[in-house]
């Protein structure tokens, strides 16, 4: 999956705007204060729900976490 690399930092504009950047690219600007942060860790979550999915044949993961992180992966990835 493509995704802007790097990591994902919040930041305040001088107007007072919140935004997410990897330093070099805008990634979203004017995002609500209680949003800020979960956008900024979308891509640690994004691959910590991938090593959890691919984990899942050694570990033994309950039906519905299994589901679940199908689930996550298939919205972050633009599947049904």
């Amino acid at each position: 999956m493509k995704y802007t690399k790097g990591e994902w930092k919040t930041g305040k504009s001088p107007l007072g705007d919140w935004f997410v950047t990897n330093g070099e690219t805008l990634i979203a600007r004017y995002i609500r204060h209680w949003d800020v942060q979960l956008i900024a860790s979308a891509p640690v979550l994004y691959e910590a729900l991938r090593n959890v999915h691919e984990s899942a044949s050694f570990i033994r993961l309950p039906s519905l976490l299994r589901e679940m992180v199908s689930k996550a992966i298939a919205k972050a990835e633009g599947s049904k």
